[in-house]
């Protein structure tokens, strides 16, 4: 099949622009390609712009149409041929797949590629009968009856239609059947001596030891429709309290860092199931390669004698239901409004505006335009949810489910978005970051979803805001009518989640990882420094000196030297902090110099104003003053203000005025007091520094978090924090209470909130 990825995507440009191979014409045209070969299938991928997808499909079909190359072109490809031949024959993955082929009982489809077969077919090639065979394979298996094409665009079915006629009619049908495996089906192929024994496979391309352990099964092919089978690699491949990793970390055997290393996963086809586990090991494991052994079978043993366990299987469940109130509510939104985008569509011709956005618990819905027309639109959203289960349909779901994924993975690969994700994680007593959001979509089923539709307009809890040029019987007719029409009842209030923040310990945290997407040499740093409970009083005093320390940062340090640098005033969950953040080039500076740069720039900063003066502080109050000025005519601008302090639950509608009267009460004696408990203090200082490091491009499969830690910790462990686990770091933080009229951060919102 190598030589074969080698034609497709590969084959050599000849004269004219019509004949550039298909992979250097996707990539030319910002698309991407991938080949992947499995026991029983090959599938061809790309994607490409919308506006070149007819002329990609030509070529694609032409594959599968035309014969293979002329026979001395291909000759003339040998040598890179070759070449990529023995480099796949030599990787890693390849060699342990050689390896585990040569286990199985000769004459078997699963003894085809074994070590030895492909050492002598490398250095015996005859390259005639190499591509005679490639062209017998070719028509026998490449027949229109055997292939399933997907396509998916946003050009309308017919005009997909008639692409696919043009480009695959000629496709050729040999209407012959598969070859018959019927014979293999009742063997165990790898029922042999060879596959019952240890081996140890030497890897120059990793780094890291791992003991892999597979187990051979019979073929589960025939119960698709039940996952029974996947219990098993599921339960062993568990990592919570009383899991086998657990324990194997406990004993200090495997390292706690690699958490995207340790897994269990099922392999299947027509034939035989595999079940393969997957652990790394420490040095300290490597010494103690028998007992990590004999606490694998153990615990499987232990498996067997008791059966499921329901404290782990509750245990998962309540993670990925939590997890699944927010990637649900994420999807719903995103489907509301695409079902709703053609019914609305002349409403926003004639100036109508709406958005929808998700909240921790819920979302919401803004409308904003002409009064006299407006509670149709409301009623429009309200036909919508009550309709919704009855307009979603298998393609609708899983086309939006691709494209959901795809943000979250986009969000994940941008260090600016990630590196809040990060602090979020920490900050928030529940907070699910977007890796988990992630991978919770992948799990989520047709099935799941509509029940969660039909399920959450049963019970709302609804805050609301009509603001403008409209009476208040009017406001409350339309909310009435909107509530009439969803008919859901209160909410409990016992129901509603509280939201708590979690307080730092004194000293600094660090917490440091790769930048997830290899390509990006991009590397952000952002210090929090937290300081306690929001008051007004508090909130303006941080927010005086953050503006006064952005003024003093541009005259101080070289900004230059950095992509951008920032400075913003966090309330999160009615916790107040500050954080500075830094964006550089990883190949200038390491986040560590970064680091050191702001505490240099925030012990001059103390210093500094030791000099300030009451006149100076003076100007920066009333230059601060100007720039928190609302234009009271810009309608959004004032609803944007209030449903702040709605959704927050502290209804203080005048608190521009209440921070000019806070203003009025700070001197610069007051700055410096500060100053000396928050910066200088030791008995005050809590700071999280985060770091998402750059790194030198290469290609990478998996989207997992790669953690750093700093050669000299050990040496510091008495002052400062080393998060490698949020989780365990999270479990000794005390968190702040709740205070029910400000536990709502100012950047999210009360479950399932509507406002017009």
């Amino acid at each position: 099949m190598l030589a074969f990825e080698y034609m497709f995507f590969r084959e050599p440009e000849k004269c004219s622009e019509q004949c550039i191979p298909l992979e250097n014409f996707i990539h030319d045209h910002d698309g991407t390609t991938h080949v992947s070969v499995e026991n029983e299938h090959t599938i061809f991928y790309f994607d490409i712009k919308e506006n070149n997808l007819f002329l990609a499909l030509h070529k694609f079909g032409l594959f599968f149409v035309n014969p293979i190359m002329p026979k001395h072109i291909f000759m003339e490809q040998l040598k890179a041929i070759n070449t990529e031949f023995q480099i796949s024959l030599f990787n890693g993955r390849s060699k342990y797949e050689q390896l585990f082929s040569s286990f199985a009982q000769t004459g078997h489809p699963a003894n085809m590629f074994s070590v030895e077969y492909l050492i002598k077919l490398r250095i015996n090639i005859d390259y005639d009968k190499l591509f005679n065979a490639l062209d017998r394979f070719k028509k026998r298996h490449y027949s229109a009856h055997r292939m399933k094409l997907a396509i998916r665009s946003g050009l309308s079915l017919d005009t997909m239609e008639k692409f696919v006629k043009e480009c695959f009619v000629h496709v050729p049908n040999n209407r012959m059947p598969p070859n018959n495996l019927f014979k293999f089906k009742k063997d165990l192929p790898f029922d042999t001596s060879a596959f019952r024994k240890m081996y140890k496979v030497n890897d120059d391309t990793e780094h890291l030891t791992r003991l892999q352990i597979t187990w051979a099964l019979p073929s589960f092919s025939d119960f698709y429709k039940y996952d029974s089978y996947q219990y098993i690699p599921w339960i062993i491949g568990y990592k919570g309290k009383g899991s086998l990793i657990s324990y194997l970390r406990q004993k200090m055997w495997s390292p706690t860092s690699d958490n995207n290393m340790f897994c269990c996963e099922i392999q299947q086809n027509s034939l035989y199931s595999l079940i393969q586990l997957t652990i790394p090991l420490t040095s300290k494991g490597q010494k103690h390669l028998e007992d990590v052994l004999d606490a694998i079978f153990s615990f499987i043993k232990l498996l067997k004698t008791e059966g499921p366990r329901e404290e782990i299987y509750n245990n998962i469940f309540k993670i990925k239901q939590h997890i699944f109130s927010e990637v649900l509510m994420d999807m719903y939104c995103r489907l509301l409004e695409q079902l709703l985008a053609e019914e609305l569509y002349p409403a926003l011709q004639v100036g109508f505006k709406y958005d929808i956005s998700v909240n921790r618990n819920g979302f919401t819905l803004k409308i904003r335009g002409l009064n006299e027309t407006l509670p149709l639109l409301a009623a429009s959203f309200a036909h919508g949810m009550v309709q919704y289960s009855s307009l979603i349909t298998k393609d609708i779901f899983e086309n939006t489910k691709i494209q959901q994924i795809q943000t979250y993975y986009d969000s994940i690969s941008k260090p600016d978005i990630f590196i809040v994700d990060m602090a979020l994680s920490i900050l928030k007593s529940v907070h699910h970051s977007l890796i988990d959001m992630h991978t919770a979509l992948q799990d989520i089923t047709l099935k799941d979803f509509q029940d969660f539709v039909k399920s959450f307009t049963e019970c709302l809890y609804i805050q609301c805001l009509v603001q403008g040029n409209i009476t208040s019987t009017a406001a409350i007719e339309t909310l009435q009518q909107f509530i009439k029409i969803i008919n859901c009842r209160p909410l409990h209030s016992n129901t509603t989640q509280q939201f708590k923040g979690t307080q730092i310990p004194l000293g600094i945290s660090y917490y440091k990882i790769k930048n997830i997407n290899k390509l990006d040499t991009i590397s952000m740093m952002s210090n929090y420094y937290q300081i306690g409970v929001t008051t007004i009083e508090l909130l303006t005093l941080i927010n005086l000196i953050s503006y006064i320390m952005t003024d003093k940062l541009h005259k101080r340090l070289r900004t230059d030297k950095f992509i951008y640098i920032t400075i913003d005033v966090r309330d999160d969950d009615g916790i107040l902090g500050y954080s500075i953040t830094v964006c550089i080039q990883a190949s200038k500076y390491t986040t560590e110099y970064i680091d050191k740069e702001i505490d240099e720039f925030l012990r001059w900063f103390k210093n500094d104003l030791e000099k300030l003066t009451e006149k100076e502080l003076d100007d920066y109050k009333e230059i601060f003053l100007k720039s928190r000025l609302h234009d009271n005519a810009n309608l959004e601008d004032e609803v944007e203000r209030n449903w702040e302090v709605i959704v927050k639950c502290t209804y203080i509608f005048d608190f521009h005025e209440q921070e000019i009267l806070a203003l009025k009460k700070i001197n610069v004696n007051k700055l410096r007091e500060w100053l000396a408990d928050y910066i200088s203090n030791e008995s005050n200082f809590r700071k999280l520094s985060l770091h998402i490091v750059g790194s030198i491009p290469k290609k990478t499969k998996y989207v997992h978090l790669e953690y750093i830690n700093d050669d000299n910790q050990q040496y510091k462990t008495n002052k400062n924090h080393y998060i490698t686990k949020v989780g365990d770091y999270k479990k000794k933080l005390f968190m702040f209470p709740t205070n029910v009229r400000t536990n709502f951060s100012s950047e999210h919102v009360v479950c399932n909130t509507l406002t017009i």
